[in-house]
This record gives C-alpha cells, structure tokens and sequence, in this order.
C-alpha cells in the first residue's frame, strides 16, 4: 500500500502530465492549422512520417490519459522512429515530455 505522500507525489506528476499533454496537443494543432497541411503533395515517406508525428504523439497523449503505460510508449516510439526517419529539434522533444511523465506516473502506480 502506497503511503499518502507517494500517492500526493503521483497525483501531482500526472496532473503536470496531464496539463502539459493539453498544451503540447495544442501546439501541434496550432502548428499544423497555421501552417497548413498540403495533403496531396505529400511523398510515401512523408505521409508515414506525418502519422508519427503528429497523429503518433497525438493519440498517445490522448491514450495516457486512461492507459499510461501504452499511451506513453505509443508516443515515444513514435517520436524516435520519427527522428530517425525525418530528424528533429528539441521543440518535438519538448512536445514528448508528458508522454515521459505519464510513462513515470503509469510505473509508479504499477509498483505501488
């Protein structure tokens, strides 16, 4: 049984996750509105970069919110095989943070 800090500690960490996952959605959607998505330009490579990031990040964000663990790593491994693929900043980095705080909230509860 977790003691009421641990418990204060890991409501905190997901809340901080939960905010952030709304602002970091946000910004993708702010980003890919103002910028303006071309849809039938796009190359085989890009459409399958686009579904990692952001539609990849995007719903395992969404998915964190009920599912941790698999929201998180759907994220994650879609940001590094998207790195891989395309190459990234650290603003796509930043947007990953929630999914690695869900990832630490979602572990917490499991071993508690």
């Amino acid at each position: 049984m977790a003691s009421k800090k641990e418990m204060t500690i890991s409501a905190a960490i997901r809340s901080v996750a939960r905010f952030w996952s709304i602002l970091s959605i946000g910004l993708v959607l702010l980003f890919f509105l103002s910028e303006g998505l071309k849809i039938f330009e796009l190359t085989a490579k890009e459409w399958f970069a686009f579904i990692l990031f952001p539609a990849g990040l995007v719903t395992g964000l969404l998915i964190s919110w009920k599912k941790e663990i698999a929201g998180s790593l759907i994220s994650i491994f879609s940001v590094i095989i998207f790195s891989f693929l395309i190459g990234v900043n650290w603003f796509v980095y930043g947007l990953l943070s929630p999914a690695l705080l869900f990832l630490v909230y979602g572990l917490l509860k499991r071993i508690s």
